[in-house]
């Protein structure tokens, strides 16, 4: 599986850990290429914190979230900000969530990309 994270580096390091064999993970910080490498399929399933973007950055996200053909999973940690915004995101088409400080992020993130 081709996974790509948009994603801070705490979680970057848990999401590291979490992908397998046979999976590749590539990392992007900029969310205009994260949009483009979705809407291009260059990738199965996208991972990303919606907490940690600002408000115009999160705007440009509705497409993906939007879409259906590459799964969009939430990884986050559970703030007041965060809520609005995992809340948003699952209106919009988000397919899962998996909190970031659970005891077991990497074995549930692990399970998703089987």
């Amino acid at each position: 599986m081709r996974i790509l994270a948009l994603l801070p580096d705490t979680a970057r390091n848990t999401l590291e850990r979490a992908v397998g064999a046979g999976n590749s993970l590539a990392l992007e910080r900029r969310v205009t290429a994260a949009v483009h490498a979705v809407r291009t399929r260059e990738y199965d399933v996208l991972v990303l914190d919606p907490g940690t973007l600002g408000d115009e950055e999160f705007a440009r996200l509705y497409p993906v979230l939007k879409q259906t053909a590459v799964p969009v999973i939430l990884f986050t940690t559970l703030t007041s900000a965060s809520a609005r915004r995992i809340v948003q995101a699952a209106e919009l088409g988000a397919h899962e969530l998996v909190l970031r400080d659970a005891e077991d992020a990497v074995m549930l993130l692990a399970h998703k990309f089987d």
